[in-house]
């Protein structure tokens, strides 16, 4: 188990991860702190809200969108612009590879693995 805690520009966030051997498919409900490697699909319910920030790596963009599943609902995290801007919206399905589980400010949430996650749009 590993684990790291950051702050930019007053966000908070601590992360564990498991290690895992391969990437493992879940439903939302399912979803608990210190998942890697996972795969999950869903559907963008709304985009909840971007948030532009500068950090000392430069200018960096938070995109959080709410997805859902017949399960449950859960805030996904994308950074810079993983998405062309317009492509993501409402009722478009997705999967997500390789993605990763967190708490932000008490909120379970769902990220990217920085190399190898992978986000595929699969249409409404």
């Amino acid at each position: 188990i590993s684990g790291k805690f950051s702050r930019i520009e007053g966000h908070s966030e601590f992360t564990i991860k498991e290690l895992s051997k391969g990437t493992d498919e879940f439903n939302i409900n399912n979803l608990r702190l210190g998942l890697s490697k996972i795969r999950i699909n869903g559907e963008v319910v709304s985009i909840e809200e971007v948030i532009e920030m500068e950090t000392k790596y430069g200018s960096k963009v938070l995109t959080l969108v709410k997805i859902k599943d017949d399960t449950g609902d859960i805030t996904l995290e994308l950074w810079d612009n993983i998405i062309p801007s317009g492509k993501l919206k409402g009722g478009i399905k997705l999967e997500i590879t390789n993605g990763y589980t967190k708490v932000h400010e008490g909120e379970l949430r769902l990220g990217l693995q920085k190399n190898d996650g992978k986000i595929k749009l699969l249409g409404v």
